[in-house]
């Protein structure tokens, strides 16, 4: 899994911009629709908690571009590090 990432990281750096755009899209449509399947179709529940957490990954590496001009495939590590962050503690009292 690891050296497959690592393969499509030069497969992806050779693309143009726009191809780049629209494999991103494609991946993260995805990605959604894997989530949807599995949390909406084969296990019957509803929840906003996958919205929630792209949202913190994604506008942490928003931010971190446009202020601190982080590349956004670097950023992306630091969204998912504040998307896990952000999940509520599991402690019961």
């Amino acid at each position: 899994m690891v050296t497959a990432i690592a393969a499509s990281g030069f497969v992806v750096d050779r693309l143009r911009g726009s191809q780049q755009d629209l494999l991103i899209t494609v991946m993260l449509h995805a990605y959604w629709a894997m989530a949807w399947n599995i949390l909406g179709g084969l296990a019957g529940q509803l929840s906003f908690g996958h919205a929630a957490f792209i949202g913190a990954g994604a506008y942490t590496s928003s931010i971190l571009y446009v202020h601190f001009g982080v590349n956004p495939w670097i950023g992306m590590f630091g969204g998912a590090l504040v998307a896990a962050v952000a999940r509520p503690s599991s402690s019961a009292t």
